[in-house]
């Protein structure tokens, strides 16, 4: 190709995106036309939260999972023994059997000095220093009760830490990345073992002119096109941004989308004709490759 051919083109691509902006004379670039991205509804960082080795990863790139469904555990051998530990000791009932023994028999003697004071066979002093052996036996017993409830309470503390080793899935969804291999040590400057994204609902995101916002309202049914090949989907405006973007002079509109048949696929480009009672200043660059298609029509004209 020479050069002069070159610069011909180069000019015709010039005419074609000017006159795409300024008049819109082409009809499938239409000048309401808004290019977007198609986000997944939810992305969540799956993070460890306790320090220690990786045991196991029980999913894959890519797996689809349940929420609840376990993802990966943290090594939890030594809490395991601990709470072996703990389980024997508060389930130990000898020191409260012992303890409620020895009440018992201390209420059957303060019981029968009174019957023996009532008589005129026993003192005063005897029957109050059998009520002070009572009260602390008493006393005793609940120490004893006390001391087994802070055993219980150990127990439930180790039992939360291993269930903290385990790493479930928050929602229904699908594992985007693993950053994580089994036998890898998790630090807490960098805890996180891997991303679940949500892709049965999906979100387009567009930066609308802030001319174009005061046609548009949460929960307004619109129609997009997604990909390449242009497929069609009907979404419903779920948020619009309270603030502008100051050097663009957009703002940032979601449209959430269904895809439970997953046919729309995250970080496809997707484009948005605004509706035609949108002010006609609405502008948008129109794609690459129609630039080019229109210059090699006006080139073949020529």
């Amino acid at each position: 190709m020479s050069i002069s051919n070159t610069f011909v083109q180069i000019g015709l691509v010039s005419l074609v995106l000017t006159g795409t902006i300024v008049s819109g004379a082409h009809a499938q670039e239409s000048n309401s036309a808004i290019e977007g991205i198609i986000e997944p509804y939810q992305t969540i960082q799956i993070p460890a939260t306790e320090v220690g080795t990786l045991a196991r990863i029980d999913v894959r790139e890519g797996d689809k999972v349940r929420k609840g469904q376990t993802l990966a555990q943290v090594d939890d051998r030594v809490l395991q023994a601990s709470l072996a530990a703990a389980r024997v000791a508060k389930d130990a009932k000898g020191n409260l059997r012992v303890a409620q023994a020895e009440r018992d028999v201390k209420r059957r003697q303060l019981a029968c000095l009174e019957e023996l004071r009532n008589r005129g066979n026993a003192t005063q002093r005897e029957t109050d220093r059998a009520l002070a052996d009572f009260e602390s036996s008493d006393a005793r017993l609940q120490a004893v009760n006390e001391d087994l409830e802070i055993r219980r309470f150990e127990y439930e503390r180790i039992l939360a830490q291993i269930e903290k080793r385990v790493l479930q899935s928050p929602i229904d969804g699908v594992v985007a990345n693993i950053n994580k291999d089994a036998g890898e040590f998790v630090a807490p400057t960098d805890p996180i073992v891997m991303t679940i994204v949500q892709l049965d609902i999906v979100h387009a995101i567009f930066s609308l002119p802030i001319s174009a916002v005061s046609t548009i309202v949460p929960g307004k049914t619109v129609r997009i096109t997604v990909g390449l090949n242009d497929l069609p989907a009907q979404g419903v405006v779920e948020t619009i941004a309270p603030i502008a973007d100051a050097k663009s002079g957009t703002v940032r509109v979601k449209i959430r989308v269904a895809n439970q048949n997953g046919r729309i696929f995250s970080g496809s480009s997707c484009r948005w004709e605004i509706d035609a009672n949108t002010p006609n200043q609405i502008t948008s660059v129109p794609s690459r490759g129609a630039i080019m298609a229109e210059a090699t029509r006006k080139m073949k004209d020529r």
